[in-house]
This record gives C-alpha cells, sequence and structure tokens, in this order.
C-alpha cells in the first residue's frame, strides 16, 4: 500500500499546520469535549464553518455528558501539547486571516486549559457536572473563529484571496 494512504490516516494535511497534532490533546479526553478541540483545530482547514456548528453541538452535549476528571499523567500530556500550539499561534506570523484564526484558536487553547483545570474543582451539586461559565467563554472563541472563517468563504470579504496559513519559518518559531 503506498504511503499516501498511510499519511491521510496518520498525519491528514489539514492537521499539519500545527507542530502538534490535535490527537496528542484529544485522545486524553472524554468523546464530546475530545470531538469539539478536533472540530476547531481542523476548522480553519478542512471544514470551515461547518466545523465550527459541529464543535458547539458537542460543547452542548458536554453539559449533559461532562468530561470526567482527568490523571495527573493525562492533564500534563495536555498541557505540553496546548503549551506547544499555543506558542505556535503566538509567534508564528501570516497573513490577515491567519492573525485571525491564531487569535482565537490560541484563546480557545487558553480557555480549555482553565476548563479543564476546573473539572478538578467542580461541585457535585452543579447540575451539569462541568464548568458552565468556562463552556460558555470556550463557545465564544468557536463563534469567533466561526465568524472569521464566514468572512474568508464570502466572495468580496477582507479575507479574499489570503491563504490563512503560516509562512513557513514559522515551523522553527514554535517554543
Amino acid at each position: 500500500m503506498p504511503d499516501i494512504c498511510e499519511d491521510t490516516v496518520r498525519h491528514p494535511a489539514h492537521y499539519t499546520v500545527y507542530p502538534v497534532q490535535p490527537i496528542e490533546i484529544t485522545r486524553h479526553l472524554g468523546f464530546c469535549l475530545g470531538n469539539a478541540v478536533k472540530y476547531v483545530l481542523r476548522a480553519p482547514y478542512k471544514g470551515g464553518v461547518e466545523d465550527c456548528d459541529k464543535a458547539l453541538e458537542y460543547l452542548r452535549l458536554e453539559s449533559a455528558t461532562p468530561q470526567p476528571p482527568l490523571s495527573h499523567f493525562s492533564f500534563l500530556e495536555i498541557r505540553l501539547a496546548r503549551e506547544k500550539l499555543i506558542g505556535f499561534f503566538c509567534f508564528a506570523s501570516g497573513d490577515m486571516l491567519w492573525e485571525d484564526i491564531s487569535k482565537y484558536t490560541k484563546k480557545f487553547l487558553i480557555e480549555l486549559g482553565y476548563y479543564l483545570c476546573g473539572l478538578e474543582r467542580v461541585s457535585l451539586d452543579m447540575k451539569d457536572g462541568g464548568n458552565p461559565v468556562r463552556r460558555i467563554f470556550i463557545m465564544n472563541q468557536i463563534k469567533e473563529l466561526r465568524r472569521v472563517l464566514s468572512l474568508r468563504d464570502t466572495t468580496g470579504q477582507i479575507y479574499e484571496g489570503m491563504s490563512g496559513l503560516p509562512r513557513k519559518e514559522a515551523d522553527n518559531a514554535t517554543i
């Protein structure tokens, strides 16, 4: 079997933009939260607005079946991957579309970290079992990313003709 097939399974093009593949985070998360993260990280390079809508739906479902507490090992693995991605979004440069994509994706990852930290302090009497305020903050970042991607996909708008990709020198700019 050709190597190309293996790459589309193990290293899909819509994830190779980043220095860390989303699976490094999502494999430690529950189904709903993991899918939300996956859809946000692939949205700019695969499904666009539709992927943002899917991420929002999975976060809504997360309130009914919240992320179980993480093991210390899983929390550290997620933290390392998130920090590397956040550093990448801080230092990688690109066109205006990339700047806006990276801005809201970085904020999403930061809010995700707060949400995961809050799981350790969740009160048992909370109806939805998670941190609803942080979940709302996460959803707001997804909505902003969705707005940017919807403008990108509309002819004659601010991002027309832009790639939304980081410049190649960004590979060396990660922390």
